[in-house]
């Protein structure tokens, strides 16, 4: 028997009986994020709560935790700067909790500059896992894991 919300026929979708009408809305922020990480401002706003913890993979000179939109901005637009053609795209999920949004993502550009990933212009691969927190139907805290950075001729010697 399918639930029944006031006006509204529910479909239980997931173990945390949640209704189709706020998965769907799950689904769209999570490809709202993904957009965001991609270099889209014009949506922070519909994303990003007015006040946001950020826990984000350390690097020299940055903690890893981060309070407020503008540090995570500036994260995201750092790790975009740092390549050529950057691009996230999502590899697994979302998978949605309640309040939870998470998923495996994998990212693909190409190194401006040195770095442990080797000289300018070496095409780089990494992956990592982002777990989003809402309130209110937007990003209210992240957690972002990055595996390691490799370039790609790494990854397909044979």
């Amino acid at each position: 028997m399918l639930p029944h919300v006031e006006g509204i026929s529910a479909l239980t979708v997931n173990t945390n009986h949640v209704t189709a009408l706020s998965v769907d809305r799950r689904l769209s922020l999570w490809t709202q994020w993904i957009a965001l990480r991609n270099g889209a401002p014009e949506i922070v706003d519909d994303v990003l709560a007015p006040v946001l913890t950020a826990h984000l993979p350390r690097t020299a000179g940055r903690p890893a935790r981060t309070a407020g939109r503008a540090d995570l901005l500036a994260w995201t637009a750092a790790t975009r700067a740092a390549f050529l053609n950057f691009e996230l795209s999502v590899e697994v999920g979302p998978i949605l909790g309640v309040h939870l949004i998470a998923g495996r993502w994998g990212m693909r550009g190409i190194a401006r500059s040195s770095g442990y990933w080797g000289p300018p212009g070496t095409v780089v691969a990494s992956s990592g896992v982002d777990i989003v927190r809402l309130e209110a139907g937007r990003v209210a805290e992240v957690w972002v894991n990055a595996d390691c950075v490799d370039p790609v001729s790494a990854q397909v010697r044979g």
